[in-house]
């Protein structure tokens, strides 16, 4: 399986993970704050090893990957929202829920 591949079986599995945990009754915000603390401890072992602590730099190496993640759900989702004929508000703030 190439890399590609197995990145989005990881994503798959991810999201099928915290959909169970919704379906068990946890609130997204609790199943989001979740993977977000999981995947800050698990950044933190990938740079700076168990022993390891992160520098300030690390933590903005980590903060910049996750800004340009962010970016390119955003972009993919505005594009399947308009091809569904969705009116994309540039200056809509962020949903609350």
């Amino acid at each position: 399986m190439s890399e590609i591949e197995q990145h989005q079986q990881a994503i798959k599995e991810f999201i099928d993970t915290a959909n169970n945990m919704k379906d068990k009754g946890v609130s997204i915000k609790v199943v989001s704050s979740a993977m977000m603390t999981a995947n800050a401890v698990y950044a933190s072992y990938s740079v700076a090893g168990n022993e390891g602590a992160l520098t300030d730099s690390g933590i903005e190496k980590i903060t910049t990957a996750f800004a340009e993640k962010l970016a390119q759900v955003r972009e993919i989702r505005k594009a399947e929202a308009a091809a569904k004929g969705a009116i994309i508000e540039e200056n809509t703030p962020c949903a609350e829920g």
